[in-house]
């Protein structure tokens, strides 16, 4: 009976081990989005006027990162 369970435990670590090693590649093969700055408060401005802000915007994943929607809060 302690050998059955002594397996059975060392069964679980490895298929655990594995998982886990599998969710890593996995999440190393995608794209990662980095804002070093990720809000910008505007001045009052008049009305009519245009500004622009640029954000910088770094992949720091393995795959092309497609940014599909933007928005402002």
């Amino acid at each position: 009976m302690k050998r059955y369970f002594i397996f059975a435990l060392i069964c679980g670590l490895f298929v655990a081990v594995s998982v886990v090693s599998g969710d890593q590649k996995e999440a190393q093969k995608s794209p990662s989005a980095f804002l070093p700055i990720k809000k910008f408060e505007f001045a009052p401005v008049l009305d009519g006027i245009q500004i622009q802000h640029t954000f910088a915007i770094q992949n720091k994943g393995t795959l092309p990162l497609d940014i599909l929607k933007v928005r402002t809060d």
